[in-house]
């Protein structure tokens, strides 16, 4: 694969993401793989006394980074909101209340890859958004029809899979000022 494909490719997912720009379009191997890279471009921007906010049904990749930085002393804490097992879905009031001024990121999933539970995304990236905090989406479960306005929040990360002729690839959108 030669470079002018690549940037072809970066365009037409810019496209589809309604991106700012294809310079902020990543691809990997996995959203496992983009999600780490992730963590450590924004370890270079959270402090020692902030916090990250995920859902306690969120998937491994989407958890995972997080606690790496808590255990590098990089953030302070992450927060786990909690959803309701009877019925599966989030509890918004819980997560907000674990949103303050020193949260840095608030990482969820769009969709449960273990339940299905579907999170109500433009809520919880507007308690970001009031934070001033990055907010991230998952997306690898969610509908392929799916498109979101990139340019309504602080800074958004997506990300979510792409198959085509039996390859799986990660693909992220992610502010380029981070890289």
């Amino acid at each position: 694969m030669n470079e002018e494909t690549i940037i072809e490719g970066r365009k037409a997912v810019r496209d589809l993401l309604n991106a700012p720009s294809e310079d902020c379009i990543v691809s990997g191997e996995s959203a496992t793989s983009l999600l780490f890279y992730l963590s450590y471009a924004l370890s270079r921007e959270v402090g020692q006394d902030e916090n990250v906010v995920v859902t306690e049904y969120d998937h491994y990749a989407n958890i995972s980074p997080w606690p790496e930085l808590q255990r590098r002393g990089l953030v302070r804490e992450v927060r786990f909101a909690r959803f309701n097992p009877e019925d599966g879905q989030l509890d918004v009031g819980d997560l907000a209340s674990l949103i303050d001024n020193r949260t840095r990121l608030v990482a969820v999933t769009g969709v449960s890859n273990g339940i299905g539970s579907k999170t109500p995304v433009p809520e919880v990236f507007q308690f970001a958004k009031d934070a001033g905090a990055y907010a991230f989406l998952d997306a690898v479960h969610m509908d392929r029809t799916f498109r979101l306005m990139l340019t309504s929040y602080v800074a958004i990360f997506w990300c979510f899979l792409h198959t085509s002729c039996s390859v799986v690839a990660g693909v992220s959108c992610m502010d380029e000022k981070i890289f």
